[in-house]
Parts: structure tokens; sequence; C-alpha cells
């Protein structure tokens, strides 16, 4: 993703949380906009491509590594942490769009614990790591 790729997937991600949306059955409520952070971006850019690189869909990769684990390899220092992955999307929009249709995916982006947004995309494989931060 260009760095207008990640201005496009923050702005869209943080549009919906401002107005609140429907995930499924359940209506989220508008929560605080999530702020851009590199190390989580580093983590979803390295999770897209080991799903394409092995040609898997999974959170857990084939050798047993974890959104955690990548994470911890980064040494960032973690409170609460989720992941949204997608398969098939061909730009930011579709990507987002898909996740707001998807009812566990759309309550992960829009969870008020989360205050930092990474996303990537390596082919058709999208990753977007949430996190807050130990203080």
């Amino acid at each position: 993703m260009t760095k207008s790729d990640n201005r496009e997937m923050l702005s869209l991600v943080n549009q919906a949380r401002k107005k609140g949306v429907r995930c499924g059955k359940t209506w989220q409520k508008p929560v605080d906009p999530l702020k851009w952070d590199e190390d989580l971006q580093k983590a979803a850019s390295q999770k897209s491509y080991d799903m394409y690189k092995h040609k898997y869909f999974d959170h857990t990769s084939p050798d047993g590594e974890t959104l955690s684990d990548r994470l911890d390899k980064l040494q960032y220092d973690w409170k609460t942490i989720g992941e949204n992955l997608a398969w098939g999307p061909t730009d930011v929009s579709k990507a987002v769009d898909s996740w707001l249709k998807s009812e566990d995916h759309c309550k992960n982006l829009m969870k008020a614990e989360f205050t930092h947004l990474g996303a990537a995309q390596y082919g058709t494989y999208w990753t977007q790591v949430f996190a807050k931060p130990r203080e």
C-alpha cells in the first residue's frame, strides 16, 4: 500500500468509528478515532506477504506464528491487539467495505479499546492490525 492508501485506510476506518455503524444485528456506537502506527503497519505487511507467499488465509501462519508473535518480534509493547484479514478486494475502499459487512470484523474495527491501526496489502491479501499500546 502506498502512503496515500494508508491515509485512505485510516480515513475510512475513522469515518465509520466517528459515525457508528451496524455490525450485523448490533449497533456499534461512535468511538474515538485511531492513529496510524508504523510498527503495526510492518506487522500487517509481514502477514499479508506471508499469506501471499505461502498461499494460505488464516490468522495463524503454517509455522504457528500469531499476531502476538509478530508484534513481540517487533518489540511492540501492547496491551490489547486484534487483526482483520481479507482476501480478494482490489482496493482500499473495497477491503474496508468487506470488513464493515462482516459482523465480527466490523466489531473488531469498532472496538473502543483500540487506539492505533496499521494495515497492509500484498496482492489481494489484506491485513489490519489494531492495538492499544501499554502506557
